[in-house]
C-alpha cells in the first residue's frame, strides 16, 4: 500500500486500469436492473392484497 501511494491519488489510471471505472457502474446498473425486474412482477395488484392481509 505504501509502495504505490500515488495510485490512491490517481484512481483513474488509464494504462493500469483501463476498465476499472466500468466495473463500478456496471455492477450497480446490473443490480439496479435486476431487482426492479422481479419486484415489478410481485408488485402486481394481486400481490398487494395478500401482503396487507399478512401484515
Amino acid at each position: 500500500m505504501l509502495q504505490h501511494p500515488h495510485q490512491h491519488q490517481t484512481p483513474h489510471i488509464p494504462e493500469h486500469t483501463p476498465r476499472m471505472p466500468f466495473p463500478l457502474p456496471s455492477p450497480l446498473t446490473l443490480k439496479a436492473d435486476r431487482p426492479p425486474a422481479p419486484p415489478t412482477i410481485h408488485i402486481t395488484p394481486a400481490a398487494y392484497p395478500p401482503y396487507s392481509r399478512g401484515v
